[in-house]
């Protein structure tokens, strides 16, 4: 059962800023140990308040966790425009990626030399076990930031909505970038060292500065919506990378069996033939892009969710051979026109439920016949 309770500390630090009363009203629930611990839920900052001191115990229990509301929604423990410094002891040995994902005027952690499992290394949070980077304060002025070499991962949300930040250097021990790393993030070029394994979902989504991607040869599993960038013109793969493959700065697997991403700034009007070895669409593949016309393979299967979304399209045919397409595919697509369907079809049908049906132009039978 969730609790609330008001706590508050005298915080007294021997660093660069002067001594400050902090407090909050804190939500918290037992911990899923069940070992008589806690774990905060969510937090509201006193008006004015600016350093926030997170507690060691609540009620006679030590303070073990950090949560998001139980991944209920995006940065639900800390919304804040005015938290600047986040105070972790040692106590406290988890800490939901997402956390701190809303506090949009953070700039500094601090954590307690006893802790465990975290660490503070120039104001960015750490977690020492898994060498991983946790959370890069949004309001951090710099606009280049070194991961120091022998960290292996970022994890999700970790550089979320980071509008400052420009160039990312990434240590050559990077395996791994979690879902939503970068997302909203102001960064205009990553470099992807050979050894880097994995990109998860929506990794940089919405980052509208990156211009270009190189993926190494070593990268073995990417996500779903990875580079949904406005102002991307091209994806590019090493050559010996046995898993995608780029061609004319399109992404698709090795196999060319679907496409995973046209990039929205390739091209300003014209039409695009998607090759016909591809049997599948993925989820956002044309988000956004510049095209007046996409030409889809005729053993075409599958559509991914907001495929077409936000794009340029004027009239596009749905192949006979499609059997699954996802929510939205037309989301947002202002100046779509026609889609052409054969009448019966899955397209056709499933047409008929959609906002984009109002589209929907086929020939009927009847009338051919």
């Amino acid at each position: 059962m969730r609790k609330v309770i008001t706590v508050l500390c005298l915080l007294l630090l021997s660093i660069s800023f002067a001594s400050a009363t902090v407090s909050g009203n804190f939500e918290y629930e037992d911990s899923f140990a069940q070992d008589g611990s806690v774990w905060l839920t969510s937090c509201t900052p006193d008006a004015g308040q600016t350093i926030l001191r997170l507690p060691e115990e609540i009620v006679s229990k030590p303070v073990t966790g950090i949560s998001s509301g139980l991944g209920l929604w995006i940065g639900g423990f800390l919304e804040s425009d005015d938290i600047e410094g986040i105070i972790i002891p040692a106590t406290v040995t988890h800490i939901d990626s997402d956390a701190f994902a809303k506090a949009t005027a953070l700039k500094y952690f601090i954590v307690s030399s006893e802790n465990p499992q975290y660490a503070s290394i120039k104001g960015v949070l750490y977690d020492k076990v898994s060498k991983s980077v946790l959370c890069y304060p949004q309001a951090r002025e710099e606009d280049s930031f070194s991961i120091p070499e022998g960290v292996l991962e970022i994890d999700s949300y970790a550089f979320y909505g980071t509008a400052n930040l420009e160039s990312i250097i990434l240590p050559d021990s990077i395996k791994t970038i979690g879902s939503s790393a970068f997302e909203n993030s102001g960064i205009v070029s990553i470099n992807f060292p050979e050894g880097m394994e994995e990109i998860y979902s929506s990794a940089f989504f919405n980052c509208n500065s990156i211009v270009t991607v190189e993926l190494p040869a070593s990268l073995s599993y990417l996500g779903n919506q990875v580079f949904v960038c406005r102002q991307l013109e091209s994806i590019s793969v090493a050559a010996e990378n046995p898993n995608y493959c780029s061609v004319d700065g399109v992404l698709f697997p090795k196999d060319m069996m679907s496409l995973i991403a046209y990039p929205a700034l390739k091209s300003y009007g014209g039409e695009y033939l998607v090759p016909e070895s591809v049997k599948s669409i993925n989820d956002v593949a044309f988000c956004y892009a510049k095209l007046d016309n996409i030409v889809l393979p005729s053993h075409l299967e599958e559509i991914g969710y907001s495929a077409f979304w936000g794009s340029w399209i004027e009239n596009i045919i749905l192949p006979e051979s499609v059997s699954y397409i996802g929510e939205d595919i037309f989301g947002n697509c202002t100046w779509l026109d026609t889609v052409n369907v054969t009448e019966g079809s899955y397209a056709y049908v499933f047409g008929l439920e959609q906002e984009w049906g109002k589209y929907v132009s086929y020939s009927p039978s009847w009338l051919i016949e």
